[in-house]
């Protein structure tokens, strides 16, 4: 993780080394120096929930191609 001295530019940073896009960025920023716990809390759990599914889809099309590994192995008598 790249390290910056300015807190609001670390938390940016951080947030776009997770996958956030510029403008989602900047969004929560915004709650966060409108004092809005609520919001950036909420932003920040949508966005690892957003993460998580896409890691289970990662998995299933592993599992997937696995799956289509071991059968064309068993089907070529490999």
């Amino acid at each position: 993780m790249r390290s910056c001295p300015d807190p609001l530019q670390q938390i940016r940073v951080i947030l776009l080394d997770s996958g956030c896009t510029d403008q989602a960025a900047e969004e929560f920023l915004r709650y966060w120096q409108n004092g809005d716990p609520a919001a950036w809390r909420q932003f920040l759990q949508a966005h690892r929930q957003q993460l998580l599914e896409n890691l289970h889809a990662d998995k299933l099309r592993i599992d997937r191609l696995d799956y289509l590994s071991d059968w064309l192995e068993q089907k070529s008598g490999l």
